[in-house]
């Protein structure tokens, strides 16, 4: 109480020579208080905030700064980017998890989009959008040769969890298959492998019936199964252990997806906050979320409208999406 008092009045003093003119009244706040203010404000007025100085500016766009606002914006829910395209353009719209409330439009004029748009999965703030045309090849550009001839599946969207990225394989033509492998690329020592579905996985289960995704930055692997059961997993690498996490029954979400349960669902993300998962299908135009107390049973229509294709989002400092 005294010390509170002492601080009062030394305002009061400070006030009142300010006052008199007789010196300006300056607070001093240290830099790295003021880092850590600045790295928890939207990205938005971060970059307005590096036009304040030279030495701020040279801060922000240190590598250190963005990996640390990064982690900052991981700890909290991700935002849900919206995309759709037009015959000569892409738009992005992010919106919030809890209240799908719209926070940012961009849109990009480009040149004349020929088939089906796929999108990135995001990697610190980066989002890459593609079209799909044909089956998609890894093949050792050394040698011209297919990786141990196995075909990815086409249509899908790699995954990346822990550096790597994630595949299914299909047959020569790039279609489903019952021989399904997984093959995975190493980001960081750039080297491919081709491996086994894990053992929960039926041993014949077709490629298109199994579902893969990063799930709040973990591997995610799901199989649908004939009595339209979806059973979700992921992997815990601080164990290096398979979790069953959750399961879904296609028949009490089709009603928001046209009818359809012959196709899994993806699970977009998980809200910290009330402990359910918000889940899509692609090119149907609502998300559903779901309850994850283990007595629940009950769906709800998340967002209703066309969306095109959605995935969690968070904003970074990358300059090549400072517009978010």
């Amino acid at each position: 109480m005294m010390a509170s008092m002492e601080i009062y009045q030394r305002i009061v003093r400070e006030t009142k020579r300010r006052r008199k003119g007789r010196r300006e009244w300056k607070i001093e706040i240290p830099n790295d208080v003021m880092e850590e203010i600045v790295m928890k404000l939207p990205v938005r007025s971060i970059m307005r905030f590096q036009a304040v100085s030279k030495h701020w500016e040279s801060v922000i766009k240190t590598r250190d700064f963005g990996a640390r606002h990064m982690a900052h914006q991981r700890n909290k829910d991700p935002k849900l980017m919206f995309v759709s395209y037009g015959f000569d353009h892409i738009r992005f719209e992010q919106r919030d998890l809890e209240t799908t409330s719209l926070e940012e439009r961009l849109c990009f004029e480009i040149e004349e989009i020929n088939g089906p748009i796929e999108i990135s999965e995001c990697c610190d703030g980066l989002v890459c959008f593609y079209c799909l045309t044909q089956a998609v090849r890894v093949i050792n550009t050394a040698t011209e040769t297919p990786l141990d001839h196995h075909q990815i599946l086409s249509n899908q969207r790699p995954p990346c969890a822990n550096g790597l990225l994630y595949w299914l394989t299909g047959d020569e033509q790039g279609y489903p298959s019952t021989q399904t492998k997984l093959i995975v690329f190493d980001i960081h020592t750039e080297m491919f492998q081709v491996t086994s579905t894990p053992p929960f996985i039926t041993p014949d289960a077709s490629s298109d019936k199994i579902g893969l995704c990063n799930l709040n930055g973990r591997l995610c692997i799901s199989e649908l199964k004939g009595d339209c059961k979806q059973e979700f997993w992921w992997r815990v690498e601080e164990c290096n252990k398979w979790e069953r996490i959750f399961s879904v029954d296609l028949n009490s979400t089709s009603c928001w997806f046209g009818g359809i349960t012959s196709q899994p669902l993806t699970p977009l993300a998980i809200s910290r906050d009330n402990n359910k998962v918000v889940l899509s299908l692609t090119y149907q135009g609502s998300l559903v979320d779901f309850d994850l107390d283990p007595d629940s049973t009950v769906y709800h229509l998340y967002y209703s409208g066309y969306y095109g294709l959605a995935i969690p989002y968070f904003p970074s400092l990358s300059l090549s999406f400072s517009s978010f």
